[in-house]
C-alpha cells in the first residue's frame, strides 16, 4: 500500500473515531428526563429509566440526586413511594409524579424550596407530591397542575421573592402564609395560588422587614389573624373574615366587609370599606376609618390619631375613649361612654338604663364634643371642663331607678 492510501485510510478512520465520540459525547448532554425510584433506583445510577438494568442504568434513590443532575428544561419523573429529604428546586424543572400500582403518592417528609429566578413546575401524572415541611418561595415562579401538590396540616408557606401560579396546593388542613420580599426594595406583591381563600386556623403575616411596597389579595381572605408587622401597605380588594392586627406604618385597606377584631398598636392606618363586625382596640398613633357600620362588644380607643365610623355605631358594653379624634356620623348605641381629651363629634346617642355619658375634656386645648341627639335613661350626663353641645333634642328617661341627672361643669 502506498504511503498516501495509508494516509487516507488513516484520516477516515481517525474521523470516523471522532465522530463516534462525538456522538455518543452528544447522546449523554441530551438526555433530559430523568428518572428517580425510592425502591429500586440507586444515586450511583445514571437515572436514565425507572427500571434497573444493573451496570448503573437505571433510576436515582434521591429528587435531590435527579436535581444535581438536571439542567434548565429538564423533566424529573418520580415513582410514587416514601422520601426523607428536603427538596431544593434550584434548576428550571418539571416534576411529575406518576403511580407504582395503586401507590399514588410521592410522599415526601422534609421541605420545599423553590430557588431559581425560572421558576419551576409540578404538571399532570398518575401521581401526586405530598410534602411534611414548610415551602418557601426565594425565587421564581412554582406552577402548579391541579391536584399534584399537597402540603401537610400546619404547614407554612414564606413567600419572600418568588410566587405559585397556576392552581393552589391541596392543604390538608390549616396552614400559615408569611410575606417577606427580602431582594426587591419597595416590593409590590400580589398573592398568588399559595392563597386558597381560607388559611383555616393559620394566619397570614407580613413580616416586620417588609416596610415598603403593597401586598395585594384580590379575593375574598377568610383566616384567623391578618398580622401586618412590616411597613408596608396590605390591600383586600373583598371582604376580611378574621382579625386584623397591625404593628407598622402602613396603610390596611379592607374594601369590603371585617368579621373580625381590629388591633392597632403603631403609626398605620386601617380602612375598612364596609362593615365591622368585632371588637376596636385602636392604641396606634394612626387613622382608623370605617365607611360602614360598627358592631362591637368593646370600643377602646387610647389613638392620638382618629376613629371614624360614616354609618352607625352599636356595642353591647361601654365605649371608651382616650385621646385622639373621634367622629360617628350615624346613630351611636351603647351600655355607656367615657370620653378623656377627645375631640369629639357625634350622631344621635341613645345609652342603655342606667348608662352614663362621662365627658372629662382639657378646655386649653379644645377638646370639644358635639352630640346630635343624645336619649340618657336612668344614667347621668357628667360633662367636665370643655364644650359639649347638644345641637337637637335631651331626653332623660327614668331608668331603673329614676336618678338620671345633667352635670356640667366649666
Amino acid at each position: 500500500m502506498t504511503s498516501k492510501r495509508l494516509l487516507q485510510s488513516f484520516i477516515r478512520t481517525t474521523t470516523i473515531a471522532a465522530m463516534i465520540v462525538f456522538m455518543g459525547a452528544g447522546l449523554a448532554q441530551a438526555q433530559s428526563t430523568w428518572y428517580v425510584s425510592s425502591t429500586e433506583g440507586d444515586n450511583n445510577n445514571d437515572g436514565s429509566q425507572m427500571e434497573n438494568a444493573g451496570a448503573g442504568v437505571g433510576a436515582f434513590a434521591s429528587i435531590g440526586t435527579a436535581l444535581t443532575a438536571a439542567s434548565d428544561g429538564d423533566t424529573i419523573v418520580v415513582l410514587a413511594g416514601a422520601y426523607v429529604e428536603n427538596v431544593l428546586l434550584d434548576e428550571s424543572v418539571t416534576l411529575q409524579a406518576v403511580a407504582s400500582g395503586i401507590n399514588t403518592d410521592v410522599a415526601v417528609t422534609g421541605t420545599l424550596e423553590l430557588d431559581d429566578v425560572l421558576g419551576a413546575t409540578i404538571t399532570s401524572g398518575t401521581g401526586l407530591f405530598s410534602f411534611s415541611g414548610d415551602v418557601t418561595l426565594d425565587a421564581g415562579t412554582l406552577t402548579l397542575a391541579t391536584g399534584e401538590l399537597e402540603l401537610a396540616d400546619g404547614v407554612t408557606v414564606t413567600v419572600e421573592d418568588g410566587t405559585m401560579a397556576g392552581a393552589s396546593p391541596a392543604y390538608a388542613g390549616d396552614y400559615s402564609l408569611v410575606y417577606d420580599p427580602t431582594n426587591v426594595e419597595d416590593a409590590d406583591v400580589t398573592a398568588g395560588t399559595e392563597f386558597d381563600g381560607d388559611t383555616g386556623a393559620g394566619t397570614i403575616q407580613v413580616d416586620a422587614d417588609y416596610d415598603n411596597g403593597t401586598l395585594t389579595f384580590g379575593v375574598d381572605v377568610i383566616t384567623t389573624t391578618l398580622d401586618v408587622n412590616g411597613d408596608a401597605n396590605v390591600t383586600l380588594s373583598g371582604a376580611l373574615t378574621g382579625d386584623i392586627d397591625t404593628d407598622g406604618a402602613g396603610t390596611t385597606t379592607v374594601s369590603g366587609d371585617v368579621t373580625g377584631n381590629v388591633a392597632t398598636a403603631a403609626a398605620g392606618e386601617i380602612s375598612i370599606g364596609g362593615d365591622l363586625t368585632g371588637d376596636v382596640t385602636h392604641t396606634g398613633s394612626g387613622d382608623l376609618a370605617v365607611e360602614g357600620n360598627v358592631s362591637a362588644d368593646d370600643v377602646d380607643v387610647t389613638s392620638t390619631g382618629s376613629f371614624s365610623v360614616t354609618g352607625t355605631l352599636t356595642t353591647t358594653s361601654d365605649i371608651d375613649i382616650d385621646a385622639g379624634t373621634t367622629e360617628v356620623t350615624g346613630a351611636t348605641t351603647a351600655d355607656g361612654i367615657t370620653l378623656d381629651d377627645v375631640v369629639a363629634t357625634f350622631g344621635a346617642v341613645t345609652l342603655g338604663a342606667n348608662d352614663d355619658l362621662a365627658i372629662n375634656n382639657d378646655p386649653a386645648d379644645n377638646e370639644d364634643v358635639t352630640i346630635a341627639s343624645l336619649t340618657l335613661d336612668g344614667g347621668i350626663l357628667d360633662a367636665d371642663d370643655g364644650t359639649t353641645t347638644i345641637t337637637g333634642a335631651l331626653t332623660l328617661g327614668d331608668g331603673v331607678d329614676g336618678t338620671t341627672y345633667v352635670d356640667m361643669e366649666a
